[in-house]
């Protein structure tokens, strides 16, 4: 729902020719390693590729100058005076200045998702780290219990040695 909410509010910012991204280099989302993701996620980070694409494309297009006008080519088809109001129109026109806040928003909207990316990344390198240790301390405890000996075990468990003897002695066994 953000990234639909990112991605529509992008749109319509780079529809009023906003004049680049800053903040994300174009290679960003191609140096995660989608490896260790959920599907949900690729599906998301699919989403966030296409969204940053098609933002990217519009300010690229909206930053372009327009063509030159070739004034020459109107002035056998339309009237000299008409031509000289157009003209005069085009060379006074100037394009207001907008005061939009989508940049602003769209700037706080991205820095609360990397912030929420990084703290869910160190989050994960956490947990990996311990689930990591308990691996190893599984594989110790196997290769223990691999080697060890009933005396062994006896000996480190009295209460166990003193039960076996008892059911020994009462025959239970």
């Amino acid at each position: 729902m953000a990234l639909r909410l990112l991605a529509s509010t992008a749109a319509r910012a780079a529809g009023r020719r906003v004049e680049g991204l800053r903040g994300l280099s174009a290679g960003a989302l191609d140096s995660i390693d989608p490896a260790g993701l959920s599907d949900q996620t690729k599906r998301e980070l699919g989403s966030l590729r296409k969204a940053l694409g098609t933002v990217r494309s519009a300010v690229d297009a909206g930053g372009k100058a327009p063509d030159a006008i070739d004034w020459k080519q109107y002035e056998d088809s339309i009237d000299g005076a008409t031509l000289k109001v157009f003209k005069d129109a085009l060379a006074n026109y100037s394009v207001p200045k907008y005061d939009g806040t989508e940049v602003a928003d769209l700037k706080s909207a991205f820095a609360t998702l990397e912030a929420e990316a990084k703290d869910a990344a160190a989050q994960s390198e956490a947990r990996i780290a311990a689930l990591e240790q308990e691996l190893k301390d599984i594989e110790a405890a196997k290769v223990k219990l691999a080697t060890k000996t009933v005396d062994e075990e006896l000996a480190s468990d009295p209460e166990l040695a003193a039960k076996i003897d008892k059911e020994i002695m009462e025959g239970n066994w």
